[in-house]
């Protein structure tokens, strides 16, 4: 018996499902031309691409694209469809929150802020280069592979994401900022030091950037965390790896500004075993503790460990670092920042 042929479905094209972007976003009514204009702004993007790889496409006068005010929905549209999603793939309300989170780390919200705050400090910021610059941090993806995903050619992208990283990273100052905590408050911190590894130190061979817990090259961050509000109080390093995390709280590298020197007369940060030789600043567990102390303590360090596995989400920070000691601070340091907005903006550490 012959068989039938099944009848050709003709597929949409690619400016078919532009086209439904372009037209959701318009009735979305944002209160600016964001979604259109940066969708007609990456679709010139491809043609000029077409006909000039070497010719970059983003513009350093270019003016910055203004987000939505308050739609998410469309900032979450405009991030999947830049990263590959169009209208018709972008699923349901949970998936395509997932998927943002899988491309640049942290949720819309964070983004819109993120980008408020570097417009507002007069850094001219588009759209599409804040999207790309949280997307390589999150996912650090080689240049080539960033290349055919965002269009643009190896050149335009290094450079676009260097500077737009630099201007995140600025933002630390403003965003993780001691504390003032009040007479009431004993327990003020919890603090820790976290590893991430890098690529060997030629110019600085040693043991000393050797890190016991990877088995590899590394560097570590000394990170507080108030115990009060859940947010980022304090960050110092890198130092290598093999450097003992109580060195670097007593700030023997720079008597006087350690992070022992701001914890008030009578106040404690609480931390692991490491830090059990200054009890006048910090509180470990301990035998004698009760059973509430107990608890709480545990949660404190639970705590901070959920802290550091949001910052090792990025890959940035949890694979081989290939761009030199120099800038791994730089990259560390707007991680934080986005980390830390992204817990202001509906996605919070849980309460102690």
């Amino acid at each position: 018996m012959a068989h039938r042929r099944r009848p050709k479905v003709e597929q949409p094209s690619s400016d078919e499902d532009d086209e439904d972007v372009l037209s959701r976003l318009r009735n979305l009514q944002m209160s600016s031309g964001l979604g259109v204009s940066a969708i007609q702004h990456r679709n010139n993007n491809r043609k000029t691409n077409t006909r000039n790889e070497n010719v970059s496409t983003i513009k350093n006068d270019e003016p910055p694209l203004p987000l939505p005010s308050d739609d998410v929905e469309a900032l979450l549209s405009l991030g999947l469809y830049l990263v590959g999603f169009g209208e018709t793939r972008q699923g349901s309300s949970i998936i395509r929150m997932r998927r943002f989170r899988a491309f640049f780390g942290v949720g819309p919200k964070a983004i819109k802020s993120i980008h408020d705050d570097l417009n507002r400090k007069g850094h001219k910021v588009t759209a599409d280069k804040l999207f790309m610059a949280m997307n390589w941090l999150f996912t650090y993806d080689t240049e080539h592979v960033l290349s055919g995903r965002w269009k643009l050619n190896e050149k335009t992208i290094r450079e676009s994401v260097r500077k737009v990283v630099q201007q995140v990273q600025s933002l630390k100052d403003d965003t993780i900022k001691w504390e003032d905590y009040t007479g009431d408050d004993i327990f003020i911190i919890s603090v820790d030091g976290v590893h991430c590894r890098i690529q060997e130190v030629r110019k600085d061979p040693g043991a000393k950037w050797y890190d016991h817990k990877t088995n590899s090259a590394g560097v570590a961050y000394e990170v507080a965390l108030g115990i009060r509000s859940g947010r980022i109080v304090w960050i110092r390093g890198p130092f290598p790896a093999s450097r003992h995390d109580i060195t670097t709280f007593r700030g023997e590298d720079d008597p006087g500004n350690g992070l022992i020197d701001q914890i008030p007369d009578g106040m404690r940060g609480i931390g692991d075993s490491a830090y059990r030789s200054e009890p006048t600043k910090m509180s470990v567990s301990q035998r004698g503790d009760g059973l509430e102390v107990k608890k709480f303590k545990a949660r404190v360090k639970a705590r901070q460990e959920t802290l550091f596995s949001r910052l090792k989400a990025f890959n940035i920070l949890n694979h081989a670092f290939r761009h030199g000691f120099d800038a791994h601070k730089q990259c560390f340091e707007a991680c934080s920042v986005a980390v830390q907005y992204d817990i202001d903006n509906g996605h919070p550490l849980f309460e102690i």
